[in-house]
């Protein structure tokens, strides 16, 4: 009986011994897999990457064409393609070069006579590019004329000729002021400005 008892402890020994091997290999294949998907993973995510970049080298040199083309359609085109790139999480593309693409796109707008669609890029682009002030804040105000919003024009307006007085050192800074200030006065007295 001691023997029956011995071969049975030896052969659950044995017995437990397999589990515990095949426990490993089952261990090291999973590993394994995680390995292998998580390189594969990132392998994808570079080459989607380096799309999106080959991609918006591509719409970027599309709009520097068009835009130096006077092509509006193809500003509008490329520009709006950018901007969605760049909301959507594709392209990476800084505040200040988004805004520099929404005023292209704006003065793209405003050129073809598209002016109450421009007016939302001239904003968002003083938004992401405080820097772009006059032009952004100049494109918006023509735009709101052009569209029949002339009083919304007079805040606009006056905010380019607090700006223009800030300059005290540029002579066409104080022009361009006394030009904004007689649009104001034109607007208020229902007479033409001068967009």
């Amino acid at each position: 009986m001691e023997a029956v008892v011995a071969q049975g402890k030896l052969g659950g020994s044995r017995l437990g011994e397999h589990f515990r091997k095949r426990r490993r290999i089952y261990l090291i294949t999973i590993v394994a897999i995680v390995v292998i998907a998580v390189f594969v993973i990132i392998v994808l995510l570079t080459h989607h990457s380096a799309t999106n970049t080959v991609e918006q080298k591509r719409l970027e040199n599309q709009l520097s064409s068009a835009e130096n083309a006077a092509n509006a359609a193809g500003v509008v085109n490329a520009a709006s393609q950018l901007i969605d790139g760049a909301k959507n999480g594709t392209f990476a593309i800084t505040d200040k070069h988004l805004g520099q693409i929404h005023l292209y796109k704006a003065q793209a707008l405003t050129s073809t006579q598209q002016y109450k669609t421009a007016i939302p890029d001239y904003q968002q682009a003083l938004q992401l590019d405080p820097n772009l002030g006059a032009a952004a804040l100049g494109g918006e105000a023509q735009a709101m004329y052009e569209a029949g919003e002339r009083q919304q024009v007079i805040p606009i307006l006056r905010q380019l000729v607090a700006d223009e007085k800030k300059i005290t050192d540029d002579p066409v800074a104080s022009q361009m002021a006394a030009m904004y200030e007689n649009d104001i006065s034109a607007i208020q007295n229902n007479q033409e400005a001068s967009f």
